[in-house]
């Protein structure tokens, strides 16, 4: 069976929008996918801005907002295994390593095993 590249990307975009539902135990679809792709963008550009102007109240504010759309997204609690990465050399809103290896969960992950809420799945 020949599957084209979006065919593909189409399929793991599924996959991991069920991993997220498995892991948080909620029922997004592909629409608050969309939303969570939108955060991701949001929390990054975030981050740029943050390396270029830094003010601690303007920071807590921003994390704030993203964790608390992220949750309302998702439609759970406050999860602490859940965080706004800073840096802008990878993508914002992450699941800590420790969690996704103790409780072995299948998620996209970059390269030091955090897990990737919103991963851009390209065909």
């Amino acid at each position: 069976m020949n599957i084209s590249r979006k065919e593909l990307a189409k399929k793991w975009t599924k996959e991991h929008i069920k991993n997220i539902n498995n892991i948080f135990n909620t029922d997004i679809d592909s629409y608050d996918y969309d939303l969570l792709l939108e955060l991701e963008e949001y929390a990054h550009d975030k981050a740029e801005q943050f390396c270029e102007y830094y003010e601690e109240a303007w920071v807590e504010a921003e994390e704030e907002y993203i964790l608390n759309k992220l949750f309302k997204i998702l439609n759970v609690a406050h999860n602490k295994n859940v965080f706004w990465n800073r840096d802008p050399r990878g993508y914002s809103l992450k699941i800590e390593d420790d969690y996704i290896r103790d409780n072995k969960l299948d998620i996209w992950r970059d390269m030091g095993g955090y897990g990737i809420i919103a991963p851009v799945i390209k065909g």
